[in-house]
């Protein structure tokens, strides 16, 4: 199963994104918390003023109310109240309950408002301000106690005094929410008012002594004590915890003020006296207090405004550090991003351009190259392969140079290949062309053995020629598939049908192939021995590969694009699979590999196809084998008006040989085997032979009376054989054909030439199908080099003797006397009925 893949820049990506998440998550943090702080001073500097300002009338209103509640329940009696002293009393207390109630009303509404409850967003931060107003709320029945004289005025000093130690806690707690450097001058401030909370109880109980008749009890006295004990104490705590100079400074006129002497004057006065009576004027101690009072609120006044200060400080820390972590801390995340998204790019851009040139190795330079090389071009590897561009990273330049080696060693072992398969065509070419030679030469030898032999044994040579035909083949295959050429050719065309008939003549069981033919076509003579080879691996393949009592069926015909050639075979057939296969190689012929050696005819097929732009398919037969579609284009077809042109004497030599076993309906019969011999007719053939009668069809010729030994015209004509520049030269129609089979020519009865002028230099030979001259053997050679095939005439018989022939010498004398007529017809004569040479 194939793994997944990710690019590099997924890889780099995710590299960068795990600490580009973890500082977008600090700095969110970061910032959240540094607004939320921000926004929060914000809101607490809009409230805190009004909020303060609330308590602290709360405070004083509460005080006052407590005042004239202690000294109305201290009348003497429910009765006294009524008296006009009482009665301006009820009215002053009743006064200032209502200032009171106003009072708490405003401030309660403010610390229901959603904006001030933000301030405390918790809820232990809520206790403090619930529990105050719960214990405000129950001030109605406090004065509903003291209305009616239930209440003593000790009872109504207890309840005064628990609301104003619920108006502390909350003050306290408030001042707690500041910063250190603000809380302590708060604390000292907030310890200062609750000094002058205790004188204010003090005035309370004087004020209720006074309005009882001035008669103190001890119970009185004592807690009169008490209270003096804490307000100095909380004045020294107040006084100690101003460690700001310039809060003790503003609170310097409350400590050195002459009212805190006086006021410490009187309480030890109270305190020493063990007098029932009050030994001092309440109205004095009211105004000492209210003296010192409004000294500490001067200093209080300048402690705000110091506690302001340092608070707008501080709000302006907390906004540069909103600045800090939100803006600037923004600033640095995009350039972190910036960097890395650009080192990422960077080192994604230098790792894909030598994935570009790897790219650009595999699929198109090395291809190039390989193209190139089997064109046989030399090919430099220094400007094929030139270094891959390093990058500015060590490890991407070090790929980058491992790729550049790879590319050299790549197309240096692609130009290695090439060499070595140059060297090993070039092998084969050299062998091939020595057994071509030797080849040749043995089928010279083959001929003038038929010659020679007896009847008998015809069949046996003719067996053995046709062996020597298909071994040239295989040599020249080889020729073929080290990219030369096999050096066989015809100078004009040669007609369809003796090319069909010349490529079944050079397979093996040629006695299964049936022609069927009817056109005129030619086929040009460059062609011809390509062609024939071409078919001749076909049907090869097709009687290989089908059982030997069925036939192989050749037919042609024209078509619109060309010369159609099908061969259909009833064998086993292939695998769709493989067909595509061989259908590819046809089409696009692969370089020659020696390693794959299982189909060397489709190998020699394409090469050849490919030569001459013809078209080779291969389908499934309607009988289970294979048809095989060999299209000729135009170019090498001649058509047959333009064929008729020519006089048609240069024949494949397989075509002969395949008219030695033709019927007239174009099957193999089983005659006996002819000599194979060249274009042109010999004496000498002791073998029945088969001609073409004027209507076409194959007659049985007689054979012809045995030669005397001696040289003949038609063997001064030379073998074929290499020439000069290594190419096989063609053969003449008067000598043996090299053309593509192992049969020997028929007595295809040529044309008769036209006759010549009576005086004058023989007419010129008609020039090629191309236009190119025409070569006349020996017509430039000097006289005495001429050879005279003049046989040596047979001995006499002996008067009287009358001379008994067997049936084979009586066929081969008619034989002979037919071949004479033959060329005694081609052959012009002058006016004296001399003949000419």
């Amino acid at each position: 199963m194939r793994k997944s893949t990710r690019s590099i820049r997924f890889r780099v990506l995710a590299l960068f994104l795990v600490p580009l998440i973890t500082l977008t998550a600090l700095w969110g943090f970061a910032a959240n918390e540094t607004f939320g702080a921000a926004v929060d001073q914000r809101n607490w500097e809009k409230h805190e003023g009004t909020l303060g300002e609330r308590l602290q009338r709360m405070f004083r209103e509460t005080a006052q109310e407590r005042l004239e509640s202690v000294m109305f329940a201290g009348a003497a009696g429910a009765a006294a109240g009524a008296g006009p002293a009482a009665g301006n009393g009820r009215a002053t207390m009743d006064a200032q309950r209502r200032r009171t109630d106003a009072i708490v009303a405003e401030t309660s509404a403010l610390f229901r408002r959603d904006d001030v409850l933000s301030l405390f967003p918790t809820s232990g931060s809520r206790i403090y301000i619930d529990d105050t107003f719960q214990r405000f709320a129950r001030l109605g029945e406090i004065r509903q106690a003291i209305d009616s004289g239930g209440a003593s005025r000790f009872k109504v000093m207890e309840e005064f005094n628990a609301l104003s130690d619920s108006l502390f806690r909350l003050t306290t707690f408030m001042s707690m929410r500041d910063k250190v450097t603000l809380y302590r001058p708060a604390a000292a401030m907030i310890t200062f008012e609750r000094s002058m909370e205790m004188a204010g109880r003090q005035a309370s109980i004087l004020g209720a002594v006074m309005a009882s008749g001035g008669r103190m009890t001890e119970a009185e006295r004592r807690l009169f004590q008490s209270m003096a004990a804490n307000r100095r104490f909380l004045l020294d705590e107040a006084y100690g915890q101003m460690v700001d100079f310039k809060l003790r400074e503003a609170y310097a006129p409350a400590f050195g003020s002459p009212a805190r002497a006086r006021l410490d004057a009187l309480e030890n006065q109270v305190v020493a006296s063990r007098s029932a009576r009050l030994a001092v004027d309440p109205r004095l101690w009211q105004q000492n207090l209210l003296a010192m009072a409004q000294a500490g609120f001067k200093g209080s006044r300048h402690g705000e405004a110091a506690i302001n200060d340092e608070a707008a400080n501080t709000n302006r820390s907390i906004y540069i550090r909103l600045g800090l972590a939100g803006g600037l801390g923004l600033v640095l995340l995009l350039l972190s991003v910036f960097l890395m998204v650009r080192f990422g790019r960077g080192l994604s851009r230098e790792l894909g351009g030598v994935q570009t040139e790897a790219t650009e190795l595999a699929d198109r330079r090395l291809p190039r190259v390989v193209d190139r090389l089997r064109r046989g071009e030399e090919v430099d590897v220094d400007a094929e392969a030139p270094p891959l561009r390093h990058g500015s990273t060590t490890e991407v330049a070090r790929l980058a140079q491992a790729f550049s080696s790879v590319q050299r060693t790549a197309i240096g072992a692609a130009v290695g290949q090439a060499e070595l398969r140059k060297a090993v065509g070039d092998i084969f070419l050299k062998l091939a062309r020595r057994n071509q030679s030797l080849l040749h030469r043995q089928l010279a030898m083959l001929d003038e053995l038929e010659h020679r032999a007896a009847p008998d044994d015809l069949d046996d040579l003719f067996k053995l020629d046709h062996l020597t035909t298909r071994m040239r083949r295989h040599a020249e295959s080889l020729i073929i598939l080290s990219g030369a050429a096999p050096g066989r050719g015809w100078r004009n065309p040669v007609a369809m049908i003796d090319v069909l008939r010349g490529a079944a003549g050079e397979v093996e069981d040629y006695k299964r192939v049936k022609v069927r033919n009817d056109s005129r076509e030619g086929l040009v003579g460059g062609a011809v021995a390509d062609v024939i080879h071409l078919l001749a691996e076909l049907l090869e393949n097709a009687t290989s590969f089908s059982p030997p009592n069925t036939e192989v069926v050749v037919r042609a015909e024209t078509v619109g694009t060309g010369f159609a050639v099908e061969i259909e075979d009833r064998g086993l057939g292939m695998s769709e699979a493989k067909l595509a296969e061989c259908n590819e190689r046809l089409e696009n012929p692969p370089e020659f590999d020696v390693a794959d050696t299982d189909q060397l005819g489709l190998f020699v097929v394409a090469r050849l196809a490919a030569r001459h732009d013809i078209k080779v398919v291969l389908r499934p037969s309607p009988y289970g084998g294979i048809l095989a579609i060999v299209l000729l284009p135009h170019s090498v077809v001649v058509p047959e008006g333009d064929f008729a042109a020519y006089d048609g004497s240069e024949q494949p030599a397989s075509v002969q040989r395949e008219r030695a076993g033709l019927s007239d309906s174009g099957s193999w019969q089983t005659v006996p085997p002819r000599v194979p011999e060249e274009l042109g007719h010999r004496a000498g053939d002791t073998a029945p032979r088969l001609g073409l009668s004027d209507s076409g069809s194959w007659q049985t010729v007689p054979p012809r009376a045995p030669e005397p030994p001696g040289p003949r015209a038609e063997d001064t004509a030379p073998h074929p054989g290499p020439s000069d520049s290594g190419s096989w030269q063609t053969t003449p129609p008067g000598g043996r054909s090299t053309g593509g089979g192992p049969s020997r020519p028929g007595a295809h009865r040529r044309p008769e030439p036209e006759p010549k002028p009576e005086s004058g230099p023989p007419a010129p030979p008609r020039p090629t199908h191309a236009g190119l001259p025409v070569r006349t053997r020996q017509a430039n050679l000097a006289p005495q080099l001429r050879r005279k095939g003049k046989a040596a005439p047979p001995p006499p018989a002996a008067p009287g003797t009358e001379v008994v022939r067997s049936p084979e010498e009586a066929r081969s004398l008619m034989a002979s006397m037919q071949e004479g007529w033959l060329r005694g017809r081609e052959t012009p004569t002058d006016r004296n009925g001399n003949r000419g040479t």
